[in-house]
């Protein structure tokens, strides 16, 4: 059984994944809405709140730190964010921390910053995983340049 994405087209080249950092490490409690979390992250984190590629990719498809991206999954979710450059992620992958870009209303404001990884994910049938109900949690994904 192959996964839920091997058909996607040719520019779906990337996986997109993510973690939890010790700063938000569950959902629940509103870690991400916290004030004196987020000054933590604002002053001391350069990976939080943005959408992390590898440096070689970055080059290969001329994007540079800094710039504000879009992350399309092979079935139209998407996401956006800015771009931070590291080794420290697999030059097939792109990485978005985990727990962020909440759009709920009822949240706290500061929850709703940073790129959101669910809307990454699809439901749709052929998404999940027979044995154990999971859905796929790595799609394949395309990152660009966002426009304007």
């Amino acid at each position: 059984m192959g996964r839920p994405d091997d058909n996607a087209a040719p520019e779906y080249d990337l996986l997109a994944v993510n973690w939890a950092t010790p700063q938000f490490r569950i959902g629940t409690s509103d870690q991400t809405g916290n004030p004196l979390l987020n000054e933590v992250v604002d002053h001391c984190d350069p990976y939080q709140l943005r959408v992390l590629l590898n440096r070689l990719t970055a080059e290969r498809r001329g994007l540079r730190e800094g710039d504000e991206v879009v992350v399309e999954a092979y079935w139209g979710g998407t996401t956006s964010g800015i771009l931070k450059l590291t080794d420290l992620i697999h030059p097939e992958a792109v990485g978005i921390p985990g727990g962020h870009g909440k759009r709920s209303l009822h949240r706290d404001p500061r929850a709703r910053r940073g790129p959101n990884f669910n809307a990454l994910l699809n439901t749709d049938e052929g998404t999940f995983d027979p044995l154990h109900g999971g859905i796929d949690l790595s799609p394949r994904v395309k990152i660009v340049r966002a426009r304007g």
